[in-house]
């Protein structure tokens, strides 16, 4: 009954203000919205949804969400995908998956969500898209073969695989001629894990039963902001969703920085191992909670253990070193925090040899790649709400450094202008129809958009959103699994703890 009273306190409180920004939480729970810091006047405009989350295959639920509740189609509706990357991958087959039907509840659509590039495909074999259309940045071009490009794919099933009774996805260019099938391919990432460059297996076009196909459009952002402007992409009469992904202004490996402060990378990929042993957070707060936990074993290690090498060596063993009071405040954070939900399900023991091993690894660093740990900070490796959680490790991203071919390209300020500006061109002049929905991506826990941007992009963008249809009212909701929440991951602040830790520290 208390959830039911503050919900409609919100509410209540929403109205009361008639605020413009709030928050959602859209788990497998019900609804929760906050007010936010905007103010509106009242008016008739139309309402649209603009939803800001943190991992793109989280938009699944608010895109089914919104067709169920007759706010969007249900099919035929053409995407607007303005990305670094296509994200075009075809999920895999796991079970609770429906497999082309449309979602029945929230458990099947989290079977949808496995990771954040093969988001639109899992929309597309529902019949959800007829069409797909693709701007990327120029600052990409090197990665292309042309600035546009157009192909009619099908998407069916097979059972043409290593295990002949195991049923997989699969997929088909057509000809030309829009009825011929060739290069088709299936896809089990599970079976081939160990190749992390996996894509799909060859087969025979036979082999692949299609269930639906659509159009997937491609092109460099100049080419299409004049096609918007001559009203070319996007038909009047189409039902539009338009979703951007802030990495498009640019695209970082954010993991370089460790390599850079000396940190070889499978030293990193220890202590990730080891932290997913100790911390199981499963909502965001609680990932939060584990990252201030961190940020102040770090400061004592600092504070402890790197003033001296004589100091350093009586930190190795924290469970009897001969700084006794680097082992008393160690032990005296575990136990504030033993409460807090954090940590796995283990025995004392089991966790306090865990926690021991942990801390000798960043004993081992010096100061200064402490603090480059310390400056990533540390979160879930994905979003708590996607179909596979991840563990908790360094907040480097998902692409380490030489074993990705994402294209890193950090803008220089200029360039992030002129970017920008282009995007509030093709979003203001651009003759196409008011999108039914609009969705904008962060990528900042996987580690794509630059931190030292992400601010001033969100705000340019949410902005040019907001102007560029003086009859509409776009309603900013603020997924709830957001890393950092509202303000973001580089705007958190510290607790009052941690800053006391730190206080002292040289």
């Amino acid at each position: 009954m208390l959830g039911v009273f503050v919900f409609i306190s919100v509410i209540f409180l929403y109205f009361l203000v008639n605020n413009k920004h709030y928050s959602v939480e859209n788990a497998d729970t019900d609804f929760q919205k906050t007010p936010g810091n905007r103010r509106e006047k009242p008016s008739e405009k139309s309402q649209i949804d603009l939803v800001v989350v943190e991992e793109h295959h989280e938009v699944l639920e608010y895109w089914f969400d919104a067709a169920n509740k007759g706010k969007i189609p249900k099919s035929g509706n053409v995407l607007l995908h303005i990305d670094a990357h296509s994200d075009m991958a075809p999920p895999e087959m796991v079970d609770g998956y429906p497999v082309f039907r449309w979602p029945q509840n929230k458990r099947e659509v989290k079977a949808m969500m496995q990771s954040n590039d093969v988001f639109i495909q899992a929309a597309a074999m529902t019949g959800f898209f007829k069409k797909v259309i693709w701007v990327w940045p120029s600052w990409d071009e090197e990665t292309h073969d042309g600035d546009h490009v157009s192909q009619k794919y099908g998407g069916g099933v097979t059972v043409f695989s290593r295990n002949k009774n195991e049923q997989q996805f699969c997929e088909c260019q057509y000809s030309e001629n829009d009825n011929t099938k060739k290069h088709c391919q299936y896809v089990n990432r599970t079976m081939f894990s160990v190749e992390a460059d996996y894509d799909g297996s060859p087969i025979e076009a036979k082999y692949c039963d299609i269930k639906t196909d659509m159009f997937f459009q491609q092109l460099v952002d100049y080419s299409a902001l004049n096609k918007l402007i001559l009203g070319q992409l996007v038909g009047k009469d189409e039902s539009l969703l338009l979703d951007i992904d802030e990495d498009f202004f640019g695209c970082v490996l954010r993991g370089h920085s460790l390599v850079d402060a000396g940190i070889p990378w499978n030293f990193v990929e220890e202590i990730d191992d080891i932290m997913n042993e100790i911390f199981c957070p499963r909502f965001t707060k609680e990932e939060h909670i584990a990252h201030s936990f961190m940020q102040v074993m770090l400061a004592l290690v600092i504070k402890h253990c790197k003033s001296s090498e004589a100091a350093s060596v009586s930190c190795i063993t924290p469970k009897n070193p001969t700084s006794k009071e680097f082992a008393s405040e160690v032990n005296r954070v575990i136990k504030g925090y033993s409460e807090k939900g954090i940590f796995c399900n283990r025995s004392i023991k089991g966790r306090q040899r865990r926690l021991e091993i942990m801390l000798e690894y960043f004993i081992q660093l010096t100061v200064p790649q402490i603090r480059a740990c310390s400056d990533l900070g540390f979160c879930l490796d994905t979003s708590p709400r996607s179909f596979q959680g991840g563990g908790f490790h360094v907040c480097h991203g998902a692409n380490e450094p030489n074993s990705t071919v994402v294209t890193q390209h950090l803008p220089g300020e200029n360039e992030l202008m002129l970017r920008l500006k282009r995007l509030r061109r093709m979003l203001k002049v651009g003759k196409y129809p008011t999108p039914a929905m609009v969705t904008l991506c962060r990528s900042v826990r996987d580690g794509y958009t630059a931190v030292k941007y992400f601010e001033d992009i969100e705000e340019t963008v949410l902005d040019s959103i907001h102007d560029s249809r003086e009859d509409v009212n776009f309603n900013v909701i603020y997924d709830i699994n957001l890393l950092g929440g509202i303000k973001g991951w580089p705007s958190r602040q510290r607790d009052a703890h941690v800053r006391k830790a730190t206080k002292n520290v040289t």
